[in-house]
């Protein structure tokens, strides 16, 4: 399933990088994360299995009924969050973490403290999958670097 997971966020990216490019489309990471997740990630799985802003797993800082929002996570089936179905606690599939860079803004300008988060996430939910995905469309042409994380490592994925 995770090659078939690379795959489909690969060719999903892959589509949004092109409209992005063709349109001189601008926004924000928000704007981001809903486009790319109700113009072309859907396409490919099913919107209930998307989660925008949604909790993924107990925050080791805080108490018990804390949770850790994440950009955009990935459900094994339709239906599913962290607290459904029960018994749970629930693990996403996937977990996708965004930075968007625009010209004459200082904010994503990296995506390296998002590899680090899904890193730690990653080492301790060793069934999900990270993806750190950074838009920069300061750059010409408009580029995505995506870098997979799983417990075992970094490595970093062609769009």
């Amino acid at each position: 399933m995770k090659l078939d997971l690379d795959r489909l966020i690969v060719e999903s990216l892959g589509e949004f990088l092109s409209h992005v490019r063709i349109t001189n489309w601008i926004g924000r990471e928000n704007e981001a994360i809903s486009l790319f997740a109700f113009g072309f990630l859907q396409k490919h799985i099913k919107p209930t299995q998307i989660g925008i802003e949604v909790a993924v797993a107990p925050s080791p800082n805080k108490g018990i009924n804390s949770h850790v929002r994440k950009d955009l996570a990935i459900w094994p089936a339709s239906d599913m969050n962290r607290f459904f179905p029960r018994p749970g606690p629930n693990e996403p599939l996937a977990v996708l973490e965004w930075k968007v860079h625009r010209k004459g803004f200082r904010s994503g300008e990296s995506n390296q403290s998002d590899i680090k988060k899904l890193t730690e996430y990653c080492t301790d939910h060793p069934s999900s999958v990270g993806y750190a995905v950074w838009l920069n469309l300061s750059s010409v042409p408009v580029e995505i670097v995506v870098d997979r994380i799983d417990s075992s490592g970094t490595r970093r994925l062609s769009c």
